[in-house]
């Protein structure tokens, strides 16, 4: 059920509307495919993630990983087996989509709101739902001795069964003009995930004073972290199957805006190049670091169309390089690198 994806612990107020999007990493959905109850979107509301469960069964999920992993990709584990159960029993009930919104203030001493929106088939029964709801929450709460269960209180709004934290007030939603800003930032194609994050004023406010710290860098990547605090929106979307990809979008303040954010994206992919390009003259031993550098440069190709920028990056590409640079990483392969030139900004 879908309350079993969404039960997830935040420690921190940063992190509640980050768990209810990692909770939704493996299903997908599209605002403008599906719509959602008015209540949804609030004035602070500043994440949507949605999700089309018909784009993120078990089988397009595995050709993802076999995509991008090739030979090293991983047999069955407990996890997947979990994930393709708990897929079967919200297609069952008639679950068609999910759709998150996290309103609030990330900035501040309280933790945001996230609401889940699960959208079922017309004629669904609801009395079932209610039930394996229910029965989901019972073995949550077993897992905790009974203790520390995160309840979750639902209600339904047409075909949509919402749920929220118990005990916290739902966000004051009905702000269209607030809705037409994240329904504008959805991909235009319908996918597996599909993420978008709107600032408000106070978050906004911060992203500014963060962007100062880049200050002392390369000049493309102050102009980029400005221009980046005054975008409207930004977006990913994740497509699965036999051909992943992850396409960013970002829809900047104005044309000067998203020019400085693809020319900061050329300028970070020429560098990394030239790190590659030292790597390799190390010795042969750093050859494999330099090749992955190499993938990744060249998969930064990003287009801009007035105030949009987008940048479609193919998994099966970038994914193997990914992996090749993280145990080098964290395992210190990356030790005997020669340092960057002064001013490279790497």
């Amino acid at each position: 059920m879908a309350v079993t994806l969404l039960n997830r612990r935040a420690p921190s107020r940063l992190k509640l509307a980050a768990g209810f999007v990692l909770a939704l990493a493996c299903a997908p959905l599209t605002w403008a495919a599906v719509a959602v109850p008015e209540s949804a979107v609030a004035a602070d509301t500043f994440l949507v993630a949605h999700v089309n469960m018909s784009k993120v069964d078990p089988a397009q999920i595995d050709a993802s990983v076999k995509a991008v992993m090739g030979a090293n990709a991983p047999a069955a584990n407990k996890g997947m087996e979990e994930y393709t159960q708990k897929f079967k029993e919200m297609t069952d009930a008639g679950v068609q989509s999910l759709t998150v919104v996290a309103s609030g203030d990330p900035t501040g001493d309280k933790e945001p709101v996230g609401v889940a929106y699960a959208k079922f088939k017309p004629g669904a029964d609801h009395a079932a739902a209610e039930a394996k709801f229910k029965e989901e929450q019972a073995k949550e709460a077993a897992k905790n001795g009974g203790k520390n269960a995160e309840e979750m209180d639902y209600a339904w709004e047409g075909d949509y069964m919402v749920l929220r934290k118990k005990g916290t007030e739902a966000p004051k939603g009905g702000d269209t003009g607030r809705a037409k800003m994240f329904s504008e930032a959805f991909a235009p194609t319908d996918k597996a995930l599909d993420i978008v994050f709107v600032p408000t004023d106070k978050i906004r406010e911060k992203m500014k004073e963060q962007s100062k710290q880049a200050a002392g860098g390369p000049p493309w990547a102050t102009a980029a972290a400005e221009a980046a605090s005054d975008a409207k929106s930004a977006s990913i979307g994740v497509t699965l199957g036999d051909s992943p990809s992850l396409d960013i979008m970002v829809n900047a303040a104005d044309d000067a805006g998203a020019k400085k954010l693809v020319d900061a994206t050329t300028e970070g992919a020429t560098q990394l190049k030239g790190q590659a390009a030292q790597l390799k003259q190390a010795g042969p031993q750093l050859a494999p670091m330099a090749d992955a550098m190499n993938a990744i440069a060249g998969s930064l190709n990003a287009k801009q169309d007035g105030t949009k920028v987008t940048l479609m990056i193919d998994a099966k590409t970038v994914g193997p390089a990914v992996s090749q640079l993280i145990p080098m990483f964290m395992g210190g392969g990356g030790a005997g690198a020669p340092p960057a030139k002064s001013g490279s900004g790497l």
